[in-house]
């Protein structure tokens, strides 16, 4: 439950976009392209910790997509593709 709530603030405060392609995410979409997930933006494999200053809600593609990148890495992946 309280994972649940962490997603809906983190959600929230980025006015639903994905924080990576910033596509328009719902919370009620839980199988998706686009639903809503928790992402680390340090990985914990590489020691990132599970709190809200390494939490950011992303859509399933990108956290996907991300695996076990940094934040920083992945994004400059996504430019390269714009």
């Amino acid at each position: 439950m309280a994972r649940k709530a962490g997603l809906r603030r983190t959600f929230n405060a980025q006015a639903g976009k994905c924080f990576y392609c910033a596509v328009d995410m719902r919370l009620d979409d839980y199988s998706g392209l686009h639903a809503p997930t928790r992402d680390h933006l340090r990985p914990r494999s590489k020691s990132g910790k599970t709190d809200e200053f390494n939490i950011v809600c992303a859509c399933w593609k990108c956290n996907q997509e991300k695996g076990d990148m940094p934040a920083a890495v992945f994004m400059g992946i996504i430019r390269k593709r714009q």
